[in-house]
């Protein structure tokens, strides 16, 4: 059965193909009409095995229905899966009838979409229906597709839930993100209550399920009363509380969901405003920390308006292009519910944030607890010295409270994901924002412990944990060469450590690389590397060490690995069957060497994996279920989520990507996500788990490989100026405001993310001014585009610290402040003194200043740009 494309009354669709089973009315195929491939989106037992099958982890087909219920004065409970047969009729109707009820299924083609109705008559007696649900399962089985990853990627799909009652979704995209996406939504008063796995799913042990290969199938709850009592469960999202149906002798109650396909995401926004519901998005994001301006933006039929205002302040509003804009900061952090209502709505949209404190106490929070918790200090074990994961509660090998000091475990004590990285986010703090106790700390972790047992000095071999001395996993080494990287930044820009200079320090990170490329197996080498970013920061700073030999060296292995990467394949892999570890890699890869076509696919790929519902475990956290431990229930906000923010807000910088406020939170969601995981004392959590059939529920109590998340984070932390005439001004970790006289903007970055600074802005012409100023020392404390006199002016502040370090040549500056700009400048000032600006790559140019003591302390910068491109009236030119 087809449905032709057309105009239907929830927005352009595209039609679609439908067939179901004549034998059981579950649907076998679910695609886009004119599918050239005809690509089925749900899963079908040729899509996932499990469906039909006997196994005790069975999955039902999309559409089963689940039916839980009670009669009049029983007690007993009556749960079960229904068993359909067809009935005789003009529409594609399917029947499940016993003596207390009838549930009549019924399939309607409307306009383009597919209308699933689900009519629930009760029996002579009546009955109380605490749990209706639907089985959806998506084709979303990885494992045949290890050895062929395009295959996967262009034929495979996530899955994208929101369980948020009448505003609720279901989103299914593929892999690639190139294809249309399929969207389920409820109708009417049909709410999307709950969602969970199937039972069986998330196991570690799954019956001809390998492992990575499957993230599980979904059941939707359209009334989650029964399931949630029974076992002890609170709804995802409070505020949307579970019901169930109560009806007397003989009555009816009709739930109804309608399927469809849309060209993109924000095709999906215009099919639930149109259907009478509410889509919202949050700047900068559904995490964010205290001291930060939030926004909600919100379209939806009639009257919106904001609830739960008593637990915001400086609370404004205004009408946009985009619909109503709530501008706010939160009282106080933690988990905060907002909603929406709106007329005619069936009930308020609900938004779920979490609130972190300011980000400069969180990291240096983290840091502290990382030297000072987290080390072990036995003479007596061979892990003397090793910074250890930390845990509250049984993880793996480990029971109980405290240091994980198992020397026979991969987990805390390699270089390993779950080992050396926590290390490596405590120097790349350091490098930000130094403190000297912690940069003392961690070279005696790296003489006492990195350069004792994990690394060979002598051969630059980097074993893979104490008790395994396999020296060939190309992560390990990168690890390593990160943690490397960021302690030669530290003694480069600050002279604050004692163990090695500056230059020994680049020199193990560069023999650490070289050895990487030598001795990797060869399946390393044609997948990304987490932190794989920073190979070409490292080349950067060999040409300015003028390290010309050491510098080629580098770079012929580097090009070696690209022309691997590069050849034929997406190369998206990994040691896994499916992962998303290679992504930020790969980009900063393809845009090194200008492989356009990459670029883009990379961009799509990335952008796809990560969902947009608003509530912040889901919004901007990368599709993954595994590392967690214990299950294979999804784990959200990851490692491989800020990761790859960083390399989106990368390409975003560069033009790749053309950034709206929609896809910008999306970035800054991921980026934020892992900052929502450090807790008041600074113990992190890995990752976190929405689902309560999990004994990973909640934070994690592990901090696992939390550093390699937080390190992510720190690479890509930055504010974000953006402004167009659609949008109006918007920060993201930041506030833009038009100056006063109306001459141009100004921008002030939120204190954690004052070292980078971009921005975006578009006119009424479509023209686009788009740049980044970076600091070496200090903070941005704000930029002016444009005003009386056009150009930039930056005013750069102390951070209290003396963080200046060695001046350059002897002279009085030490600071550096690096700017992207689409022309050449034509002056600059510092504190009202001509200085030299000068080229150091294509449309990058930078500016010495004054070392910045005492915080509070400012220098101005004035960079005077040609008039044409130095106005920010209306949005940049």
């Amino acid at each position: 059965m087809t449905a032709e494309s057309t105009q239907s009354e929830a927005g352009a669709g595209i039609g679609l193909t439908f067939r179901p089973n004549p034998d059981n009315g579950e649907i076998a195929f679910l695609g886009y009409a004119g599918d050239p491939r005809q690509e089925n989106y749900v899963a079908g037992p040729m899509e996932l095995p499990l469906i039909g099958s006997d196994a005790p982890n069975k999955v039902e087909g999309y559409s089963a229905v689940l039916l839980g219920y009670r009669l009049p004065e029983e007690p007993a409970y009556r749960r079960q899966w229904l068993s359909f047969r067809r009935e005789p009729g003009e529409a594609e109707s399917y029947l499940f009838e016993n003596e207390h009820v009838r549930v009549v299924k019924t399939f309607r083609i409307e306009a383009g979409t597919l209308t699933i109705e689900l009519a629930v008559t009760a029996g002579s007696r009546g009955l109380e229906a605490a749990e209706l649900a639907l089985s959806a399962p998506i084709n979303n089985y990885y494992c045949p597709w290890r050895y062929d990853q395009r295959y996967l990627y262009e034929h495979l799909h996530y899955e994208h839930i929101h369980p948020g009652g009448a505003h609720g979704y279901q989103l299914v995209e593929s892999l690639s993100g190139n294809e249309p996406l399929l969207y389920c939504i409820p109708l009417g008063d049909t709410r999307f209550e709950h969602v969970s796995r199937f039972p069986g799913t998330i196991d570690l042990e799954r019956a001809s399920v390998p492992n990575h290969s499957w993230p599980g199938s979904s059941v939707l709850f359209l009334h989650a009363e029964g399931y949630l009592a029974a076992n002890g469960f609170k709804p995802l999202l409070p505020g949307l509380a579970a019901s169930g149906i109560r009806l007397g002798p003989g009555e009816t109650a009709v739930r109804r969901l309608r399927l469809g396909f849309v060209e993109r995401r924000s095709g999906l926004a215009e099919v639930l405003v149109n259907s009478g519901k509410i889509d919202a998005y949050a700047v900068p994001a559904m995490t964010g920390p205290i001291d930060a301006e939030f926004r909600i933006v919100a379209r939806g039929c009639g009257k919106l308006s904001l609830l739960d205002a008593n637990k915001l302040e400086q609370v404004s509003e205004r009408e946009s292009a985009e619909g109503r804009m709530w501008t706010f900061r939160f009282r106080e952090q933690g988990e905060q519910l907002v909603r929406i209502a709106g007329d005619g709505a069936a009930e308020p949209a609900a938004l779920l944030f979490r609130v972190t404190a300011p980000l400069p106490e969180l990291f240096e929070r983290r840091a502290d607890f990382i030297v000072d918790r987290q080390v072990l200090h036995d003479d007596g074990s061979n892990l003397n010295g090793a910074i250890l994961l930390y845990s509250l509660g049984d993880f793996e090998a480990f029971k109980g409270e405290g240091l994980y000091a198992k020397e026979d475990s991969l987990w805390g004590n390699g270089s390993y994901e779950g080992g050396i990285t926590d290390g490596m986010f405590a120097a790349e703090k350091n490098a930000l924002y130094p403190n000297r106790g912690q940069i003392a700390k961690l070279e005696r972790y790296i003489v006492d412990y990195v350069r004792r047992y994990l690394q060979n000095p002598d051969n630059d071999e980097v074993k893979w944990w104490l008790f395994q001395f396999d020296t060939t996993r190309s992560y390990n080494y990168m690890h390593v060469a990160n943690l490397y990287y960021s302690m030669y930044r530290i003694a480069k820009q600050y002279g604050m450590t004692e163990e090695y200079t500056d230059e020994q320090y680049l020199d193990f990170a560069y023999r650490t690389l070289m050895k990487m490329f030598d001795a990797s197996r060869p399946m390393d080498l044609i997948t990304g590397l987490m932190g794989g970013q920073r190979i070409f920061a490292l080349l950067d700073s060999l040409r300015e060490e003028e390290k010309v030999e050491m510098y080629y060296n580098l770079l012929i292995r580097v090009r070696r690995h690209a022309d691997e990467l590069f050849r034929g394949d997406v190369p998206y892999g990994s040691e896994c069957p499916y992962d998303n570890t290679g992504y930020e890699c790969i980009a900063f890869y393809a845009d090194y060497f200008k492989e356009e076509e990459c670029l883009g696919a990379i961009g799509k790929a990335m952008q796809a994996v990560r969902g947009e519902q608003p509530v912040w475990w889901w919004q901007g956290s990368d599709i993954r279920w595994w590392d967690a431990g214990t299950d294979f229930a999804e784990v959200c906000h990851h490692y491989t989520s800020p990761l790859n923010s960083s390399a989106l807000l990368m390409l975003v910088r560069q033009g790749v990507l053309q950034p709206d406020p929609t896809l910008l939170s999306l970035i800054y969601g991921g980026l934020l996500g892992s900052t929502a995981k450090i807790h008041g004392d600074g113990r992190a959590s890995m990752s976190y788990c929405w689902e309560q059939e999990s004994p990973n529920f909640g934070d994690h109590v592990c901090t696992g490989d939390v550093g390699l998340s937080l390190y992510g984070t720190l690479l890509g932390l930055q504010a974000f100026a953006y402004a167009s005439p659609r949008h109006g001004e918007l920060g993201y970790l930041g506030q833009l405001t038009r100056q006063p006289s109306g001459a141009g903007l100004r921008f002030a970055p939120l204190a954690g993310a004052d070292r980078r600074v971009s921005w975006h802005f578009e006119d009424e012409h479509g023209k686009v001014d788009r740049g980044d100023a970076y600091c070496s020392s200090g903070a941005i404390d704000e930029i002016v585009f444009g005003g009386e006199k056009g150009g930039l002016r930056i005013a750069i502040r102390g951070s209290g610290n003396n963080d200046a370090g060695a001046s350059k040549g002897g002279g009085v500056y030490s600071g550096e402040l690096r700017l992207v700009l689409p022309v050449k400048p034509i002056g600059a000032t510092v504190n009202g003194t001509a200085v030299r600006i000068y080229p150091v790559a294509e449309r990058t140019y930078a500016v010495d200043y004054p070392t910045v003591l005492s915080g509070g302390e400012e220098c101005r910068i004035d960079i005077a740009m040609p008039r044409a491109s130095s106005k920010a009236e209306g949005g940049n030119k």
